[in-house]
C-alpha cells in the first residue's frame, strides 16, 4: 500500500518542489509538510479502516430471523481446565492452552503436553495428548489419562521442532508469500488416530490485504528417524487441505478449526454495518465492539455448539457484539461463525429488532449482586457463554457462568479452579432473572 501510493506520490513532490518557479516551489513544500505528518500519524489507521471496510463488503454473511439454539454445554470454564492440566503434570511437562473439539461424536478438551524446559524442547517432539469431557462438570484427569503420541512437532518446540516453523518450511513459494499459521489442535481424525491440525491464515488482497481461512495443516504421528528429522528441517512437514476440501474429511467437517485471529477479525468489520461512515470519530452510526472482559482469561469467541435452521449443527465461534460506549451494555449483535471455516458467517441483529437484552459486559456484576456474601477478591464469574433454548415453544437467551477461585495472582490471574461440582448460574438475558442451577445435571435447568 505505502509503496503503491508513495512512489507517484514522491515523485510528484520531486517535481514541484525542485522544479518551476520559486514560489511554487515553496507553495508545494508548505503543502507537503501537513500531508506527510498527517500520514504518519494516522495512515495505519486509515489503512485499517479500508481493510476492516473491504473485509465487511466481501465476507457472505446471512442474516437469521430466529436465533439457534445450543447443546453440548461445556460446565467447566477454559482456564479452569488448563489449571486442572497444570496440576496432573509431572516435574518435566508443560500443559497447552486447551481446545474445545469435537473427537467422534463427543465434544471434549483436548491439549498437547509438551517438554517444560529448554534442552528437550528443542531435541524432542510431543508424546502426550490430553482429551477429557467438555460437557461433564468434573473432568476427570485421573481416569481419562494421557494418550500416548509421536509428534515430532509442537507447538512451543524450539526450531525446526515448531509446528509453525516446520508448517512454513513446507508452504512453497507462493503459499509462504500469502500463508500464515495460527492456532494448534489436538484431534482424531476419519481412522481414530491423533493428529495434529495447524489452522492456517490467508491474506488476500493487495492494496488491503485481508486474513480468511486459509485451509489446515494437518501433521500425523511418525517415528522419528535421521532422515525424516532432516526432511522436517528442510522441506517442512504435513499435508495442506485448503479450505475447498474440508468437507472431504468428516472429521474436521464441524470442527474448531479456525483461526480465532480470522474470527476477531471477522467480528470487527461487523462495525460498519451501518455503511462506510458508520465507524467515524465524532459520528459512530450503529457502531459497534467486542466487549473486553478484564476479569476473564478466555476472551472472545467462545467456542459453542449451535443448531442453525438449514445446515448440520456443530461448532461456531460466538460473539455478543454490544454498542462502541462501554457504559452501554446492551447485546446489539450476535455473530455465529462456523468454527471449521466452512459456509457463511450467520448473525442475529438484536438492536434492529428492538430487543433489549443487556450484553456479557454485564453479567458478571449481575453475579455479584446475587451472592453479596462472597469474597470477590479471590472469586469471580468468568466465561459468561450463551445457553439458547427453546422453552414453551419460544426461544430463550441466557448467560452461563460459572464461579472461579483464583489460584495465584499476578499474569492476568489466568490460574483459576472451578471445584469438582461448580457453581453455575443462568441469566436470563431479557428478564434480568439470575437462577442458579446444578452443573451435575444439565437435564433439569429447562425446568
Amino acid at each position: 500500500f505505502l509503496v503503491i501510493l508513495g512512489i507517484p506520490f514522491t515523485w510528484f513532490l520531486w517535481v514541484r518542489i525542485f522544479r518551476g518557479a520559486v514560489r511554487r516551489r515553496i507553495l508545494w513544500a508548505a503543502i507537503s509538510v501537513p500531508i506527510i505528518w498527517a500520514a504518519a500519524i494516522w495512515g495505519d489507521n486509515v489503512h485499517e479502516y479500508g481493510a476492516v471496510y473491504w473485509l465487511y463488503v466481501n465476507v457472505a454473511k446471512i442474516e437469521l430471523t430466529e436465533l439457534p439454539t445450543t447443546d453440548h454445554e461445556r460446565i467447566q470454564p477454559l482456564n479452569a481446565i488448563y489449571s486442572l492440566a497444570h496440576e496432573a503434570m509431572g516435574e518435566n511437562d508443560k500443559p497447552q492452552t486447551p481446545d474445545f473439539v469435537r473427537i467422534g461424536e463427543a465434544y471434549r478438551w483436548s491439549l498437547g503436553i509438551e517438554p517444560g524446559y529448554y534442552v528437550p524442547r528443542f531435541l524432542s517432539g510431543v508424546r502426550q495428548v490430553i482429551s477429557v469431557s467438555g460437557t461433564a462438570p468434573a473432568p476427570d484427569f485421573a481416569r481419562e489419562r494421557p494418550v500416548d503420541v509421536n509428534f515430532p512437532t509442537g507447538e512451543n518446540l524450539l526450531f525446526g521442532r515448531n509446528s509453525f516453523t516446520a508448517t512454513i518450511r513446507g508452504f512453497g513459494v507462493w503459499r509462504y508469500l500469502n500463508y500464515e499459521p495460527a492456532d494448534v489442535v489436538y484431534v482424531t481424525n476419519d481412522a481414530g488416530e491423533w493428529v495434529q491440525v495447524i489452522s492456517l491464515i490467508r491474506w488476500r488482497g493487495i492494496l488491503f490485504p485481508r486474513p480468511e481461512f486459509g485451509g489446515v495443516q494437518v501433521i500425523r504421528q511418525a517415528n522419528e528417524t535421521v532422515l525424516g528429522d532432516l526432511r522436517m528441517l528442510i522441506l517442512g512437514i504435513g499435508e495442506w487441505i485448503p479450505p475447498d476440501k474440508i468437507a472431504e474429511h468428516p472429521y474436521l467437517a464441524g470442527q474448531n478449526i479456525l483461526s480465532y485471529q480470522v474470527s476477531r477479525y471477522v467480528a470487527d468489520s461487523f462495525r460498519f454495518k451501518g455503511g462506510f461512515f458508520g465507524p467515524l470519530p465524532l459520528w459512530h452510526q450503529a457502531d459497534i465492539r467486542i466487549p473486553h472482559l478484564e476479569e476473564d482469561a478466555n476472551p472472545q469467541p467462545f467456542t459453542v455448539y449451535f443448531d442453525i435452521p438449514g445446515r448440520a449443527g456443530g461448532l461456531y465461534h460466538y460473539f455478543g457484539l454490544e454498542p462502541l460506549d462501554e457504559d452501554k451494555q446492551g447485546l446489539s449483535m450476535s455473530l455465529f461463525i462456523p468454527a471449521d471455516g466452512s459456509g457463511p458467517v450467520y448473525y442475529y441483529d438484536h438492536s434492529g429488532r428492538g430487543e433489549v437484552l443487556f450484553g456479557v459486559s454485564a453479567a458478571s456484576p449481575k453475579v455479584r449482586e446475587a451472592r453479596k456474601n462472597y469474597d470477590w477478591s479471590a472469586n469471580r464469574p468468568v466465561e459468561h457463554r450463551p445457553v439458547i433454548k427453546r422453552i414453551d415453544g419460544e426461544i430463550h437467551f441466557f448467560w452461563l457462568t460459572t464461579v472461579v477461585t483464583l489460584k495465584t495472582q499476578g499474569e492476568g490471574d489466568k490460574h483459576f479452579i472451578a471445584g469438582a461440582i461448580p457453581e453455575l448460574a443462568l441469566i436470563d438475558a431479557s428478564h434480568n432473572v439470575l437462577m442458579w442451577v446444578d452443573s451435575s445435571h444439565p437435564e433439569t435447568w429447562i425446568a
